[in-house]
């Protein structure tokens, strides 16, 4: 029999004490619950064995092990201690306080993160640094000297210098120094270390002990360069044949209008000569020695020179005078031999300023992919290009001034006078006026020329002193996978014969690069565009040399009869009268 209430709402006889259990049951299992997910996070396990490790080493191992990860910043742990520690499989906490013992911070496990921050200074310490300041006591400057990737150096050089005053320390196995009872003042702290860049600082003494972490950065190695071969690129680290390269760099430097010029003394085994003086002739080159016995139809040893590829293109003229009017950049005396006719050359046309590196193959291993075209070595020029970043406008302005720096030590008039009397003295001779007496004693320089005039025909012929003009522009930049780099240059260069005489030369050079977003295609275009004026002393026509003109002229202007004195030398082709 049920009863029914209709006016109470109550609950059935035996409901409450259900509903206690359920609750006491429902608590029991969140208890359980609770407690297993605290013995997860406590029974976290990990391994380390590290010696004298970053911060941030070991934190990259704890991750991997357990999924934890670590919040901090670069500036948070630059103080920190290397870290040496071997435990396995131990607790989590239990790890992380052997990794924190001693370090100047602190950390927090907060559910899979570990955050790390600096500890915050005792109300002691703070107190101590304050009087320290105050009183103007000394102060500790301890630090920690490491590389890029965070490795200690040890023994590098540290001085913290003052007013002439230096102190010096060196960095122990751990990479760390100490510089303890240091006044006050403002230091300059200078760190080196073999095959790093030198690292200085400027710190303020002030009081209270001061942490200093120094990160130095290697020295480009030469090794580590990379030059250009035959099929490409590739690290001098890993090249096996004779490559020798010279950069930009070096070139630059050199005060010189052929490109060939700068290589002097650049490269073991490279031979480069200049012809002669003047501006814009030929520049001979040869690696390794004459390698070719054999004659040309002129019964000519040819001189063995390079082979010359300018962007990958063999260069069409390679290194020949490219004219064939006779002027002094053409004059040579030649009594046979290995030798080649000079010139005007051709490489004149390439502005030193526009090159990026030329780099010289010598063996065969370097010279096989060009044959026996490389058979006397291989020269590369690659010219400059644009980089990827902002645009940048490059003007450079050189100006020199040459003179004959050691002139031949000449006799003047009354010295060669009293030279030749000695002569015939010595001979027992008497001098004479007379153009028949053919027993040697005719002498009209002693008896019938003025004996008080003097010229110094080396002074008029090269006394002047001359002048090279540069002045070179460029403009470049462009985005990562389109570079533009357009330049132009003018030359002017004089030579100290007498007269109007130089050499002028304009060169445009443009590099457009562009490259698709796979890298997979490249397009290079280079255009380079030269127009050069050599404006010479006309030539003989007639084989003669510089040497045996200048003999001429100065035989005419003495008053010496010489059946070579009808040549006439001008601008323009040489022409008797």
């Amino acid at each position: 029999m049920y009863k029914i209430y209709l006016k109470h709402f109550v609950l059935p006889p035996g409901f409450a004490k259900k509903i206690i259990l359920f609750m006491k049951l429902t608590s029991l299992m969140l208890f359980v619950a609770f407690m297993q997910v605290s013995a997860s996070t406590l029974a976290q396990k990990v391994t380390l064995s590290e010696r004298n490790a970053s911060l941030s080493t070991i934190f990259e191992q704890v991750r991997k092990q357990t999924g934890y990860d670590f919040a901090y910043t670069t500036a948070t742990i630059e103080t920190a201690k290397l870290v040496t520690i071997n435990v396995k499989n131990m607790e989590l906490n239990d790890a992380l306080k052997i990794v924190f013992n001693g370090q100047p911070l602190d950390y927090k496990i907060d559910y899979k993160s570990v955050s790390v921050t600096r500890k915050e200074p005792s109300f002691l310490h703070t107190l101590q640094n304050k009087t320290i300041k105050l009183l103007n006591l000394p102060t500790t400057v301890r630090g920690r000297v490491i590389d890029s990737l965070g490795q200690p150096l040890i023994g590098a050089n540290i001085s913290l210098s003052i007013k002439g005053l230096s102190y010096g320390a060196t960095s122990d196995e751990n990479g760390e120094f100490n510089f303890g009872g240091m006044p006050t003042g403002h230091y300059t702290l200078t760190i080196t270390y073999i095959g790093y860049n030198k690292l200085e600082q400027v710190i303020d003494v002030e009081g209270g002990e001061i942490l200093l972490r120094l990160v130095m950065h290697t020295l480009p190695s030469a090794l580590d360069q990379i030059q250009v071969i035959g099929y490409g690129t590739e690290s001098k680290r890993f090249s096996v044949g004779s490559v020798v390269t010279v950069n930009a760099d070096v070139i630059g430097k050199q005060p010189v209008t052929n490109p060939l010029l700068a290589l002097q003394g650049q490269a073991p085994g490279l031979s480069v000569i200049a012809k002669n003086g003047v501006p814009g002739s030929t520049t001979l080159v040869q690696l390794r020695g004459q390698n070719s016995l054999a004659t040309d139809r002129l019964s000519m040893k040819p001189y063995d020179q390079p082979y010359f590829i300018v962007d990958g293109v063999p260069f069409s003229p390679q290194n020949i005078n490219i004219t064939q009017l006779s002027n002094l950049a053409s004059g040579q005396s030649f009594s046979g031999g290995v030798d080649q006719a000079t010139g005007i050359g051709a490489f004149n046309n390439i502005n030193p300023s526009d090159i990026e590196s030329i780099t010289i193959l010598k063996d065969a291993d370097a010279t096989a992919i060009y044959g026996t075209k490389g058979a006397h070595g291989v020269i590369l020029i690659t010219t400059k290009k644009g980089k990827a970043g902002k645009t940048i406008v490059d003007l450079n302005v050189t100006s020199q001034v040459n003179a004959v720096a050691r002139p031949i030590q000449l006799m003047n008039t009354q010295q060669y006078l009293q030279f030749r009397k000695e002569a015939f003295m010595q001979e027992g001779i008497t001098p004479n006026d007379d153009p028949n007496d053919f027993s040697g004693a005719f002498a009209p320089d002693l008896t019938i020329y003025d004996q008080n005039k003097y010229t110094n025909w080396q002074k008029i012929i090269q006394g002047k002193n001359t002048h090279n003009t540069d002045i070179h522009a460029t403009v470049s930049g462009g985005s990562a996978g389109n570079t533009f780099l357009v330049s132009g240059g003018y030359t002017n260069s004089n030579y100290n014969y007498p007269g109007d005489f130089g050499d002028k030369r304009y060169t445009l050079h443009s590099a457009l690069t562009t490259a698709s977003a796979n890298k997979k295609l490249n397009v290079t275009l280079i255009t380079d565009y030269t127009y050069e004026q050599n404006n010479s002393a006309g030539g003989y026509g007639d084989g003669r040399t510089v040497q045996q003109i200048d003999e001429i002229g100065i035989a005419a202007k003495a008053g010496i009869q010489d059946d070579r004195i009808g040549l006439h030398v001008g601008h323009g082709v040489g022409r008797r009268r």
